[in-house]
């Protein structure tokens, strides 16, 4: 924060907030929520340099305000239990500029003062209209303050309402995109000549329309009253695009409606006076039907056409976003971006002139961009994240993962990562233990092939013939050289020996049952 010597009202401070435009007052303006001006209206006054002009009746609610808000500084100083003192300050990028009621010496708490009125005297801090929250939510922006007093009075205890404002990160994380987007959006303005609001052209009176009769026609100028109505409803204007072509549309109506009861008023004159006219009481009903024809002609164009301009400005802003979104998914180089929706119907309800029509529809662009701005940006973000994650394929459903929370992009990347490499880790270690496995039995098995006799007969003979042949070569041993214990391992081997590939004995490593028996009575002499 940046705090600046000057004094709120002065000549230097209007200088200064020309300069900064993006003040606190008139954040809410900049993001269509502003509850004194437009954003449109605020648009042009930057681009232009032309602001409203103060009236009487303005410069006083103006210095009523600044009074009440001297005597209220003591009541909020009270609250707050430190001394407040009015600040004006710029952030430390000179982006954001706020002047604050009061703000205390650390700058942890501002003050904001409005002049009380029948919907502050209610308000709490959950029905606080944005207009007023926005506003704090830029000045705690610029200061880094962790709560706004906001308080309503008329300068004394009797008639005041206060609470506390908390900041909030996610409303003070939108102040700067939204003053962004109204950048870009002053960059492209055209401003245009602020138009009175359309009243209907006065319509000239028709020739007042006289009938005497006495039995017969005495007099009329009917014939001249008939080339005047005909030709004024040929004049009317049916093809309405303008503020102005409606209200002249409108008021035509009401003109035709009163000059059909003028006719009918004629006529019940006319009939006091004689039983009947047949052709002068004929010319006035076709007049009267031909000014009714029209009038509900009218009437029903520009019920039908202001519908249709208000479908023509609903389309060219979403336009208008759609284009907005377009340029977003080329800078992110594809096309990542959701669709945004929007609501223009409920934007433009109750708005009446093309002028307040376009300006509400402009309003939700806006907050339809700014919207897509951010969105635009967390994609970026995770974008960057997963272009740089070391197995690509873990993320197959990256278009869904491009939306989440970046924390939670961050720690669902780990995740899945870790997971995958202790998977692969211990995959590729059983691979290692099945080759070693199948190494060493390769190996034990071309040892005992090097060292296996030639095998001259079949492998189903020689495994019958083994153990014969292996007691033919036994050595000749005296029953009484051996145990009872020994003779019966001797006899159980040559029983239940077998051979393996016809030239080895399975578990003795030897090629013969000689070799095996030999090896045994060994080892036996020797214990």
């Amino acid at each position: 924060m940046k705090l600046l010597d000057v004094q709120q009202g002065t000549p230097e401070w209007h200088a200064l907030r020309a300069k900064h435009y993006r003040t606190a007052s008139r954040a809410a303006s900049a993001v269509g929520k502003g509850k004194y001006q437009s954003r449109n209206e605020l648009l042009a006054e930057i681009s232009t340099g032309i602001q409203p002009e103060i009236d009487a009746g303005l410069q006083k609610r103006f210095d009523d305000g600044h009074k009440t808000e001297a005597l209220a500084l003591p009541l909020a100083e009270d609250i707050v239990g430190e001394d407040l003192y009015p600040i004006t300050a710029l952030s430390d990028d000179d982006y954001l500029l706020a002047s604050l009621d009061g703000s205390t010496a650390s700058g942890h708490l501002n003050f904001e003062h409005k002049r009380i009125n029948a919907e502050l005297r209610t308000a709490t801090v959950d029905t606080l209209e944005d207009h007023y929250k926005i506003q704090m939510d830029q000045g705690m922006a610029v200061t880094g303050a962790t709560k706004c007093l906001f308080m309503a009075s008329d300068g004394t205890k009797e008639d005041c309402n206060w609470f506390w404002y908390d900041r909030d990160e996610s409303r003070i994380a939108a102040v700067i995109p939204g003053w962004q987007q109204f950048d870009a959006d002053l960059a492209e303005f055209e401003p245009t000549v602020k138009k009175v609001e359309a009243v209907g052209a006065a319509v000239d009176r028709l020739p007042a329309l006289f009938i005497d009769l006495e039995g017969d026609v005495k007099g009329s100028n009917l014939a001249t009253y008939q080339q005047a109505v005909l030709a004024r409803i040929d004049d009317i204007n049916t093809d309405l695009k303008t503020d102005q072509d409606f209200a002249d549309a409108d008021k035509m109506v009401k003109f035709l409606g009163d000059a059909e009861k003028e006719v009918e008023n004629v006529k019940a004159q006319a009939l006091a006076k004689t039983a009947s006219i047949d052709e002068l009481f004929r010319t006035v009903d076709s007049l009267k039907e031909a000014m009714r024809a029209k009038r509900l002609e009218l009437n029903k164009l520009v019920t039908e056409r202001k519908k249709e301009v208000k479908v023509d400005i609903a389309q060219a802003a979403r336009k208008s976003v759609d284009e907005h979104i377009t340029k977003l998914n080329e800078g992110l180089g594809g096309n990542h971006m959701p669709s945004i929706a929007t609501d223009f119907n409920t934007a433009m309800k109750g708005k009446k002139t093309v002028t307040s029509l376009k300006s509400a529809a402009d309003d939700e662009v806006a907050r339809a961009k700014i919207q897509a701005n951010e969105t635009a940006e967390l994609i970026r973000a995770n974008l960057k994240q997963l272009d740089a994650v070391t197995h690509p394929f873990l993320f197959n459903d990256r278009s869904q993962l491009l939306l989440k929370a970046t924390d939670d992009l961050a720690a669902l990347i780990i995740a899945r990562e870790s997971e995958h490499e202790k998977a692969e880790a211990n995959r590729k270690e059983a691979e290692r233990e099945k080759i070693r496995a199948e190494e060493a039995a390769k190996l034990a098995a071309e040892q005992a092939k090097e060292a296996a006799p030639v095998q001259t007969v079949a492998p189903e003979m020689a495994a019958q013939e083994a153990p014969k042949a292996a007691l033919a070569k036994a050595p000749s041993i005296s029953s009484r050289e051996l145990t009872e214990y020994q003779m019966g391992w001797i006899d159980g081997v040559t029983a239940f020996a077998y051979w393996k590939d016809g030239t080895q004995y399975v578990g003795s490593g030897m090629n013969t049952l000689k070799e095996v028996v030999e090896q045994f009575i060994a080892e036996q002499k020797a214990a």
